[in-house]
């Protein structure tokens, strides 16, 4: 019974260790880059050092109250060259925890890269922290600058520029224009019907919205081209795009689907572009028939009429004659007209008989016939 009972501990314990280790494998913040620029060395046991521990601890804490809304800074030391700055921002989308972890990574990785440096930065794909021995607060940076690309290829790479850079010119309007405090932004567009891209685009807190648009067009244009997927950064700004949801969905309200845009023409094979063609031709030749028929029907109503009116003319027939008023004359107008067809008025004579000279008198004028 005893021995059961250890058993059973015992493997209660373990599989509580293994889950503790994997909780804590993934809360660990995810590494991307550090940079120790070439300044003025810091010796171990200087007052600058005392005063970098002082500050990354109060920076450690901030983010642990959980109240910072994942940015803070902080300033330790009386004055120069003893006094130092630093701040820290958490992605937009991560909560407190997360933040937190990330934050008290940094302070401690950030010494062990840059031991002796006066200034450094560490990036996490979480979070970014910094010091240095001048004023940082504000202070928009465009160098250094990373660019870290995915390794796979995009299909129809042309037509996914396009969309990448439109996503981008929105998500960097709305990261820049969020008013003071939080200037971060998520865009999400369709690049397929089942595919979507999504970007993703942060700036310092601190930053005026102008200098947040500047240094968000600065790490755009460093973007890789024809990939699958990439981000760039600097001190004070981030950018990163991917054909998967990188970040949290349900914390953040992404801005509305952009229209994909329209495919590139492709030029397909052979057979194809005949069968096109074929296709286009059968099309055409209905039509064309239609407009020749039209253009017939046209014709041979217009050439009926004008023989209609001919044949009225040449026949002569006392039926054609008095449907047509034009031609009908009474005899007492043609008797007063012609004189009572007097001599005088004779002209000559025709294939059916004399041809008179007549005068018709109308309201307007006085017209002469033959």
């Amino acid at each position: 019974m005893n021995f059961r009972f250890i058993i059973s501990l015992a493997l209660f314990l373990f599989l509580n260790f293994l889950s503790n280790s994997s909780r804590t494998t993934e809360a660990a913040p995810t590494y991307l880059e550090h940079d120790c620029p070439n300044t003025t060395l810091v010796a171990p046991n200087s007052t600058y050092r005392s005063t970098l521990n002082a500050l990354l601890s109060s920076l450690s804490s901030a983010a642990a109250a959980g109240d910072a809304d994942g940015f803070a800074n902080a300033t330790a030391g009386k004055d120069a060259p003893d006094r130092a700055y630093g701040l820290f921002l958490c992605r937009g989308d991560i909560g407190a925890a997360t933040c937190s972890e990330c934050v008290a990574t940094g302070t401690r990785d950030i010494l062990r890269w840059c031991p002796d440096r006066q200034s450094s930065v560490v990036w996490y794909d979480e979070c970014m922290l910094r010091y240095s021995d001048q004023s940082i607060y504000s202070v928009m940076e465009t160098v250094p600058i990373y660019t870290m690309p995915d390794t796979g290829d995009v299909a129809e790479p042309d037509r996914f520029m396009q969309l990448l850079g439109e996503a981008m010119n929105d998500v960097a309007v709305r990261a820049s224009g969020s008013g003071p405090g939080k200037k971060f932004a998520v865009v999400e567009a369709s690049f397929t019907s089942s595919q979507k891209l999504y970007t993703l685009a942060q700036c310092s807190s601190d930053l005026k919205g102008s200098d947040c648009n500047t240094c968000l067009r600065a790490v755009i244009a460093n973007l890789p081209q024809g990939k699958r997927g990439g981000r760039s950064f600097t001190p004070t700004c981030t950018v990163r795009f991917e054909l998967f949801a990188f970040y949290n969905t349900s914390a953040v309200e992404a801005a509305p689907l952009l229209p994909s845009s329209p495919p590139a023409p492709v030029n397909g094979p052979k057979g194809k572009s005949n069968k096109s063609t074929t296709i286009i031709i059968a099309a055409a030749i209905p039509v064309g028939i239609a407009v020749i028929l039209l253009f017939v029907a046209c014709f041979w109503h217009r050439s009926k009429t004008t023989k209609t009116y001919e044949v009225v003319q040449a026949e002569g027939g006392t039926s054609e004659l008095t449907t047509t008023e034009s031609l009908l004359y009474h005899l007492a107008t043609i008797q007063a007209a012609t004189n009572n067809f007097s001599h005088q008025n004779k002209l000559g004579e025709g294939g059916f008989g004399a041809v008179f000279r007549a005068s018709e008198w109308t309201r307007n004028s006085c017209e002469e016939a033959i």
